[in-house]
C-alpha cells in the first residue's frame, strides 16, 4: 500500500509475524467468543487484569531486548497469554461443573 521503498523494505522484514498472527491468535479469539456467548463478563474482566499484570512488563522486556521484533513477539505473547488464561478459566469450570457461576445473576 506504499511506493516508498524504505517503508516497503521494513514491512517486508516483519511480514511473517503479521501473516502468522491469525494462527497464533485463533485460540484466544475462540475462547473470547465462548465467554462472550456465556455473558461471563467477570471472567473476561479478571482475565484482562491477570493478562495486564503479566503482559506489560513482558512487553517492555521484549522491546528492550529485540526492538521491533520484540514488539511483534509481545503481540504474539498477548494472544498466547489470553489463550492460556481463558483456557484455565474454562478448564476449571469444566472440572468443577460450575458453568452456572460463569453466568450473570438473574
Amino acid at each position: 500500500m506504499t511506493n516508498i521503498d524504505s517503508v516497503f523494505a521494513l514491512a517486508y522484514d516483519y511480514h511473517l509475524y503479521a501473516v502468522l498472527l491469525p494462527l497464533v491468535g485463533v485460540g484466544a479469539y475462540w475462547l473470547d467468543g465462548i465467554f462472550f456467548g456465556l455473558t461471563a463478563g467477570s471472567v473476561i474482566r479478571n482475565a484482562a487484569l491477570i493478562l495486564a499484570t503479566i503482559f506489560f512488563p513482558l512487553s517492555w522486556l521484549l522491546y528492550q531486548q529485540w526492538d521491533m521484533t520484540g514488539i511483534w513477539l509481545s503481540v504474539w505473547c498477548l494472544l498466547l497469554l489470553r489463550l492460556v488464561i481463558l483456557g484455565g478459566f474454562l478448564y476449571r469450570a469444566n472440572q468443577t461443573g460450575s458453568y452456572e457461576k460463569l453466568q450473570p445473576e438473574a
